[in-house]
């Protein structure tokens, strides 16, 4: 038998440490991970795969920008697992273990059991890694592909075989399609390409390996989707960048020495390691990488900080040779040498950024106060039903709502509003379409579409606002001149008209709601804040489901209601799930809360009023 089919028991011991270790890192992103998060990027990628999910298909019917894998990955856990922002976290936390696995195995290649804790311990601390894999954010998925795709380069390299030369080509281009961030890493494969076979025959060869698997991943895009509007969509949008966002090397310069600073010990023993590495082969593709990834954030505009993800792999792997080296040089230098002790002082360097790095995962999983947003969707959720659509420039407020965006509206992000993508004249135009319930104006973007917060105002019977750029608009007013249904007229007390009605709903059945719109209309001020009451009475004029409320949800009361305004309530009755089937009375009437006394019906004996029959199934 042979004993090296078996791991030794100090390798055990190892793994099961290392395992120790990710989950510890994995624990530490779990403290609240059901947090609301301002981050309007998570917003958007959760949107996007829910309306997906829910049956827009992406570029058809969806309108997004990003890359369309990680969309359809997360729109598939939401159709298997149902729709859950946790959920879609874990997903996140999934990719994070799997890019650690990945780069912990390179390294162990590389450095052994030292090098795979290293890299770990870098992922699981550096702070452009740690809120990122905390969030719905397709850059780590992006990030896990591209280091798969490497690693599968340099097995072929040191082992040979076209098909892991292959797998490269398609992970590769797998990273691009969750999120384009990462063609630097074309540069360590063609590297490991040419420094292997050496001949152009067989580079060309190997060359025709990899770019065939690439294009023919690439090639399924183009089948999938219609080619105009991802194009148009996907990748239009950053030609549109370009135009309106000029290329600020300075400025990028700036950003980056100042994001970086924190790990500045980082960057110093990857220097380390890229001198000491600089005549091997693998030392040499993994510097290649890292200029290349500095190069294309340098170039990228506008610069976001999760950009500078890109950097990390190729910086962990000099770090990890460096650590290689100054082992080495550390067990045979004599106790007493110099050089023994420089190695020790240079390998610690890292860990004089861990503080730094723990602060900033500490503020990152403290989050911020959101008790304005639990405000908000405290009164969006009630004021809208499940099937509406709402529009919101912090899309993370209508999922928490479970409500959706209209599917062509996109993202109301800076860039996009920048760019001409979004509009206040599109915005409209979707909201008319999609006949949009609320408006959650929550972020100074929506401040850049005047003419779109114009028209909410118009279109709104309620603005709730906490300050200049946090507003909600509920209740939405008829079009102007819109026939109403069922017109008709039925004045209560002096003042108030019952105007029309509409049931909106095709079929009611026991247990589920009865949706109603209720349309009124008053021809003078009123005192007196009534309340309405919707009923449901069965043949022999027993009640068997009710509502009472003040009108649009509680939010606009009798009191503010100006003469001639046309007021459509809509309502929502919960039917018993033991009702049984037949035709149902529903009618309708106002009361004074305080003395308990229905206004009655002009003209008549009546306190309410016969609005239809219903049906229930």
């Amino acid at each position: 038998m042979n004993r090296r089919a078996f791991p030794s028991t100090r390798n055990i011991v190892f793994a099961l440490l290392w395992l120790a270790v990710l989950s510890a890192a994995i624990a530490v992103r779990l403290i609240r991970i059901d947090a609301f998060s301002g981050n309007n990027d998570e917003g958007a990628y959760l949107m996007w795969a829910r309306l997906v999910a829910d049956g827009y298909p992406l570029y058809r019917q969806t309108v997004s920008v990003s890359a369309p894998l990680f969309i359809e990955m997360l729109a598939a856990a939401i159709r298997w697992f149902g729709f859950s922002v946790v959920m879609a976290r874990v997903l996140i936390l999934v990719s994070f273990a799997a890019t650690a696995a990945v780069m912990s195995r390179l390294a162990h290649r590389l450095a052994g059991w030292a090098g795979a804790f290293l890299a770990l311990g870098m992922l699981a601390i550096l702070p452009h890694f740690f809120p990122l894999s905390r969030e719905i954010m397709a850059e780590v998925p992006a990030t896990l592909f591209a280091v798969l795709a490497v690693a599968l380069a340099y097995r072929y390299f040191k082992q040979g075989g076209a098909l892991w030369l292959a797998l490269a080509g398609s992970m590769l281009v797998v990273s691009g399609l969750m999120k384009a961030l990462y063609p630097a890493a074309a540069l360590p494969i063609g590297y490991f390409i040419i420094r292997r076979e050496k001949n152009w025959g067989n580079i060309i060869r190997a060359g025709a390996i990899f770019g065939g698997a690439a294009l023919a991943t690439a090639a399924l895009i183009v089948v999938w989707y219609p080619r105009d509007a991802f194009f148009a969509q996907a990748i239009g949008f950053r030609e549109d960048l370009r135009a309106a966002f000029p290329l600020d090397i300075a400025g990028n310069v700036a950003f980056i020495r100042q994001k970086f600073h924190p790990i500045w010990g980082v960057w110093v023993l990857g220097g380390v390691g890229a001198v000491v590495s600089a005549k091997s082969v693998r030392g040499q593709a993994w510097l290649l990488w890292l200029v290349g990834a500095l190069a294309i954030i340098l170039w990228h505009t506008p610069l976001f900080w999760q950009h500078l993800i890109t950097v990390l792999p190729p910086l962990i792997l000099l770090n990890v040779e460096a650590l290689n080296a100054g082992m080495t040089a550390f067990r045979r230098a004599p106790f007493s040498s110099p050089k023994r002790w420089l190695w020790l002082a240079i390998l610690i360097l890292p860990l004089l950024n861990i503080p730094a790095a723990a602060s900033f995962a500490q503020k990152n999983i403290e989050g911020f106060d959101s008790w304005w947003e639990t405000q908000a969707i405290g009164m969006l959720q009630p004021a809208t039903r499940p099937g509406d659509f709402v529009v919101s420039d912090s899309l993370m407020l209508p999922l928490a709502a479970d409500r959706r965006t209209p599917p062509p509206m996109g993202d109301i992000a800076f860039v996009a509003i920048r760019s001409g993508r979004q509009t206040s004249a599109q915005l409209i135009a979707v909201s008319e379409q999609f006949n949009v319930q609320a408006v959650a104006a929550w972020t100074s973007r929506m401040t850049w579409l005047p003419e779109y917060l114009d028209w909410a105002e118009s279109n709104f019977y309620v603005r709730r606002e906490w300050d200049a750029t946090h507003k909600l608009y509920l209740g939405r007013r008829p079009a102007p001149g819109a026939p109403i249904p069922h017109d008709t007229r039925v004045t209560l007390g002096d003042a108030i008209a019952f105007r029309g009605f509409s049931v909106d709903a095709e079929d009611i059945s026991a247990g589920e709601t009865l949706p109603m719109t209720i349309y009124w209309e008053t021809t003078q001020p009123v005192a007196t804040d009534y309340t309405i009451f919707v009923q449901v009475l069965d043949a022999a004029g027993a009640l068997v489901a009710q509502h009472d409320g003040k009108p649009i949800y509680g939010l606009y009361p009798t009191t503010r209601w100006q003469p001639g305004e046309l007021i459509a309530d809509r309502v929502d009755i919960p039917l018993p799930e033991d009702l049984s089937t037949g035709n149902y009375t529903v009618i309708t009437g106002m009361y004074d809360l305080n003395t308990m006394a229905r206004l009655p019906v002009k003209g008549g004996a009546q306190d309410y009023i016969n609005v239809t029959t219903i049906s229930v199934k």
